[in-house]
């Protein structure tokens, strides 16, 4: 039976109790409570010898032992301790990141965490340290039967394993349980750029000056799609014929890419209507959309090709996932052609007319750091040749 004592010169209660051990001796167990009443000292060190007699029974379960301490925080402040559910946990994680993602990766982080609540259902629900492996197996094969890319998918589930792991580092489980989830196995596909004829049949079937401004953007520039859409007028100097923006890839470091404007772009910007507020977006519609699902802009892209007639060059390929040794998976259709092909058509034109490769990834700022820590100075003039190598239209 828990009892309490208190000794001399100790503000302090102790709880004590005896229990018999798995050698059959009995076993004295005191502790302080850190309570100064005797009352709340004896409830403490009565919770404490239940617990410890459901543990030698074999029923001290973790939701049983949340119970216990449930109460006994109910008892002395008047408030319960909840439990930290699964989706409470990703939700309170994604609030955490907010203030230091950029608002396309944070959107990033809330669909895939949108999409693990899905594949897991009410199961959601349960306290975090019940998740299991099985539980990220099931969003990880929930991801590939949506027919995402290996690259998708493998990023995904790094994504809910990074959330998981912050939950381990703070003591709410003990493991992680997407630690020993294999990736996705399967080949990646080489982007292929556009004939010029192909990118005049692309303007042609853009449905208004926005699509136009965009595909002119991504030829012009080399930049990627969401960096694209969300352009403001500040980005743009049209006196001196060039635009400057920090890409989403690179905004960690703050790393910008800086490049005169081609003659045919140059044009184009110059006969839009501008609002006189450089915060406003080049383009306002296409500024409110995202860059995935199915009305996001890569999606409306790819519908733009098929109006064009421009091939997608779709590639048929797979993955491969084990569990538990086996290999599962199926078959899905990737795209050669993309948005992302402008990208690649910038800078095969401009190696095809002789741009050195330094010129090349200074237009693109597509390097990895140590490329980066050698460029040498190059002036506006050397830029401004890279970029009218690439023919007009």
């Amino acid at each position: 039976m828990a009892y309490v004592f208190r000794n001399p010169g100790s503000r302090f209660w102790y709880a004590g109790f005896d229990f018999v051990g798995d050698d059959g001796k009995t076993q004295r167990v005191q502790r302080t409570t850190k309570q100064t009443a005797r009352k709340p000292a004896l409830a403490l060190a009565v919770a404490w010898e239940e617990a410890a007699r459901k543990g030698m029974d074999g029923r001290l379960t973790i939701s049983a032992a949340r119970s216990v301490m449930s109460e006994i925080t109910e008892k002395f402040t008047g408030m319960k301790l909840d439990a930290v559910t699964v989706k409470g946990l990703l939700d309170g994680w994604l609030a955490n990141k907010r203030a230091g993602l950029a608002k396309r990766s944070l959107t990033r982080y809330e669909l895939v965490v949108r999409d693990f609540v899905r594949a897991i259902g009410a199961r959601a629900e349960i306290p975090v340290e019940r998740l299991q492996e099985a539980d990220v197996v099931a969003f990880r094969d929930a991801e590939a039967a949506a027919s995402k890319s290996p690259q998708t998918i493998n990023l995904n589930v790094k994504i809910i394993r990074s959330a998981l792991e912050s939950a381990r580092k703070r003591g709410l489980i003990a493991h992680n349980p997407a630690a020993g989830v294999d990736r996705v196995e399967g080949a990646s596909i080489q982007r292929e750029p556009f004939t010029m004829a192909e990118v005049q049949q692309l303007l042609a079937a853009a449905p208004d000056v926005e699509w136009r401004g965009m595909i002119l953007l991504g030829l012009y520039t080399g930049g990627r799609i969401g960096d694209l859409a969300h352009l403001l007028w500040r980005d743009v100097d049209l006196e001196r014929g060039a635009i400057s923006f920090v890409p989403e890839k690179t905004k960690k470091n703050g790393k910008a890419v800086a490049v005169p404007l081609h003659p045919s772009l140059l044009a184009f910007l110059r006969g839009l209507e501008h609002p006189g507020d450089g915060l406003s977006p080049i383009f306002p519609k296409l500024a409110r959309k995202k860059v995935s699902g199915e009305h996001g802009l890569s999606r409306v892209f790819a519908r733009i090709m098929a109006a064009a007639g421009v091939d997608a060059m779709e590639v048929e390929t797979g993955f491969r996932a084990k569990t538990g040794g086996t290999a599962k998976g199926k078959a899905r259709k990737l795209s050669r052609r993309s948005f992302h092909s402008l990208r690649h058509t910038a800078v095969s034109l401009m190696a095809n007319n002789g741009v050195s490769e330094e010129l090349r990834r200074k237009v693109t700022l597509h390097a990895d750091s140590e490329v980066h820590a050698r460029y040498t100075h190059h002036d506006t003039a050397s830029l401004r040749g890279a970029i009218e190598s690439i023919p007009s239209l």
